[in-house]
């Protein structure tokens, strides 16, 4: 197949695994700053704030188009609101220069997991006044870089985020969806704002879509897989595209006890903030079959997926037809050209920034990694 000339070879990153300098500068506390975090020291990371020159250069030697990466809420707004930290500005127009200079494209998301700590003491997504907390922020975003950011993406892989409080348990289903619910509204008032400002790149949401299998022809297997499907990942196409939740989401939280509450604007605050492109990650696959246990697990015991069970609807089991990578997460190749064909013929939307990744251990040899 041949390679479209305006096809973008990109890298990503996020702001609190890669910056460093996570104290200084100005730069207020996120929930990643005070947590513990075993796998390494995001206070240095790697060091980006300090070498992004070095960095962008590697890009342009790389042949890179578009590099997508994070600015850290905390870094602009250090309490998540209020006075406006200069030298985190500073710091993202440099950036942002310096990739102009290399004729790379700046793809930015605007939280990546990094919520400022002041706005979580108060009660972070649950509480409502967050999204206007979003929007102020996403203001000042636009207009500081909206000029020349070509794509941005206000919040990295929602449903994932989702899926992540629903696994853990330690909320209620209905407290997880009103957050989920307050994060629809933050969206889509971004995507009206940056509409109504004339900005001259797009703006759409970056999720995390897979392909979603049913375990056998069995129809209520093939019914779980329409509720997984509906309840993971449809549901916030839709609602980034079409403006409304899809009527099988909402039924699915009515019977979960789920179901958010709806201030009385908030279908007109959805239908009016819709995107312009679509971004997604797709790293491997889900098969489900019927779950008829209602006192089953939500927790996804196959160890390998971005997905959960719901006791009496759906669970994941794994997929004999398919190979895993050493880190047991099972390798769909056709199912990543599935989930692309699906998800433009439904929404007949761009496409961009599909990040699809083998994890793999790796050793060093001769001072290189030879990575295929």
């Amino acid at each position: 197949m041949q390679i479209p000339e305006d096809f973008l070879w990109a890298v990503s990153t996020s702001a609190y695994q890669f910056e460093g300098v996570a104290r200084e500068d100005g730069k207020g506390l996120s929930v990643q700053d005070v947590k513990e975090n075993p796998t390494g020291d995001i206070v240095i990371a790697m060091d980006h704030y300090h070498r992004y020159k070095e960095d962008v250069r590697l890009l342009a030697e790389l042949g890179i188009h578009a590099y997508r990466f994070s600015i850290s809420w905390s870094r602009i707004l250090p309490n998540g609101k209020g006075d406006v930290n200069p030298k985190g500005i500073s710091f993202y127009r440099n950036l942002i220069n310096e990739l102009k200079m290399y004729n790379i494209k700046p793809v930015v998301t605007m939280y990546h997991d990094d919520l400022p700590y002041e706005l979580q003491k108060n009660g972070g997504w649950g509480n409502r006044d967050i999204v206007d907390d979003f929007v102020n922020y996403a203001r000042i975003l636009f207009e500081q870089f909206g000029a020349d950011v070509a794509y941005f993406q206000p919040i990295c892989e929602q449903n994932l985020l989702t899926i992540e409080q629903i696994v853990k348990q330690e909320k209620t289903l209905r407290q997880i969806f009103q957050e989920n619910h307050h994060m629809f509204l933050a969206q889509a008032k971004v995507f009206r704002l940056y509409h109504d400002m004339k900005l001259p790149g797009k703006i759409g949401p970056a999720l995390n879509v897979v392909s979603v299998y049913p375990y056998s022809s069995d129809p209520k297997d093939i019914l779980a897989q329409k509720y997984m499907e509906c309840i993971r990942q449809n549901m916030y196409l839709d609602v980034a595209c079409y403006g409304q939740y899809p009527k099988t989401a909402l039924r699915l939280l009515e019977k979960l006890n789920a179901c958010p509450v709806f201030a009385r604007e908030d279908e007109e605050i959805l239908r009016n903030g819709t995107c312009d492109y679509l971004s997604f990650s797709t790293y491997t696959s889900l098969t489900v079959t019927a779950d008829s246990d209602t006192h089953s697990s939500f927790k996804d015991y196959t160890n390998m997926k971005y997905g959960f069970n719901i006791p009496g609807l759906f669970k994941i089991v794994p997929n004999d037809n398919l190979g895993y990578t050493p880190f047991e997460k099972e390798v769909d190749p056709i199912g990543t050209r599935i989930i692309l064909k699906d998800v433009y013929e439904r929404y007949r939307k761009p496409i961009l920034s599909i990040q699809r990744g083998y994890g793999a251990a790796e050793t060093v040899n001769g001072g290189k990694i030879n990575d295929e």
